[in-house]
């Protein structure tokens, strides 16, 4: 079996001042100034002759359009096939239109710039790439709640659930590298959303702040984020404006630090990729395709969905999950709307109703649950065969 190797690269794509900003409907200024800078960070891995990148965005959420773009720039630049490029975003609200959405324009020229950093940073991790040893871990972490609110009149609201499901827990794999930094990959359920459709500065909002000072406080180590099935999770919003971003960013990398402590090291091979289209029933009758992909490191493995899925979709994923530690992830290589339960679904609200403002269009069958579930299990099963 071959050693894994794992290089890291990242590059600014702080998009410039006056661009239209993603995540709230009701925000029709453009952005007014940067409060800490937007990235595209590449975490090159390679074993043998497989070779695989994981690619996280300080965005919200593509389209398959510009997904297809991105891959191209990374396919020209690596020779890597579409099925070994997996790309995530954070999903800040804090950050640029990235996405066609009703009523705001994409701005291509910048897709461009991004395409063309992105290619950049992935080269340089690919450069740079190390022998690694693999060690995994977890942390709890509260920085967040279920934001499935039902009020006097029996209907869903976004507000604040603590009884709803939850996962409270930052999941972190270590690459302990010889002579360079390690690299740490970090995933955490919980939307990006602390600050509100008032705010016109770019932030890579809690996620970023997370990573800041996570690296400020351990030199030689380099973090990376991922989103998690954080559909219907919010952060808390109580302080309010960006101490409460910078609040939750200190906690996390306190969970960040614990986890790194107590991670165990586990085999870090084989390197596998997999990846299924989930034919998803909408209500109207028709079908939609919603991409899977899955990655293997070993004893550890993620599973990522196309769009905004809710945290039961995690919670499904680690009970099925043979593997050491396991991610699920939403908001990976694009998103097709938000990807709710069948329960969810008949209760209503707006993770039932929201992809209005999808390509989509429309609402889910209750059929979805059953096929997400499914593929979910499928591509781990394929990954850990």
């Amino acid at each position: 079996m071959s050693e894994l190797r794992v290089g890291h690269g990242r590059v600014d794509i702080t998009p410039p001042l006056g661009c239209r900003m993603m995540g709230y409907a009701s925000r029709k200024e453009g952005a007014a100034g940067v409060h800490d800078a937007l990235t595209v960070s590449a975490l090159w891995l390679a074993e043998g002759e497989q070779r695989a990148v994981l690619v996280a965005y300080d965005l919200a959420s593509y389209d398959e359009e510009v997904v297809a773009t991105l891959r191209k720039a990374i396919r020209e630049a690596t020779g890597l096939a579409d099925e070994e490029i997996v790309l995530n975003t954070s999903h800040t609200h804090a950050g640029p239109v990235v996405a066609r959405r009703p009523n705001m324009p994409l701005n291509h020229e910048y897709v461009a710039a991004v395409a063309e950093r992105t290619a950049q940073a992935v080269c340089a991790a690919r450069d740079e790439a190390q022998p690694a040893r693999l060690r995994v871990g977890s942390a709890p972490l509260d920085i967040g709640v279920n934001r499935r609110e039902r009020v006097a009149d029996g209907t869903i609201r976004l507000g604040v659930n603590p009884d709803g499901p939850s996962l409270r827990e930052l999941t972190l794999w270590v690459f302990e590298r010889e002579g360079a930094d390690a690299i740490g990959l970090f995933n955490v359920p919980v939307h990006g959303t602390t600050m509100g459709g008032d705010n016109l500065l770019l932030s890579a909002e809690w996620m970023g702040m997370a990573r800041t000072f996570a690296e400020a406080g351990s030199p030689g180590r380099r973090l990376v984020f991922v989103q998690g099935c954080g559909g219907d999770q919010n952060p808390y919003r109580g302080q309010g404006g960006f101490a409460q971003v910078e609040k939750h960013g200190r906690t996390a990398a306190a969970a960040i630090a614990h986890a790194w402590q107590s991670a165990k090291e586990v085999p870090g091979t084989p390197l596998r990729v997999a990846s299924r289209i989930c034919i998803g029933p909408v209500a109207d009758g028709r079908t939609w395709p919603i991409p899977v992909v899955g990655l293997r490191l070993g004893k550890a493995v993620l599973v990522g969905l196309s769009g905004e899925a809710c945290i039961a979709y995690a919670f499904h994923a680690r009970e099925v999950s043979t593997a050491g530690s396991t991610m699920a992830l939403g908001y990976t290589n694009g998103s097709v709307g938000y990807l709710p339960t069948a329960e969810i679904i008949a209760e209503g609200g707006y993770e039932a109703t929201a992809n209005k403002y999808f390509k989509v269009g429309d609402a889910w069958s209750p059929e979805i649950e059953e096929r997400l579930r499914e593929a979910i299990t499928e591509t781990l099963a394929e990954l850990m065969g």
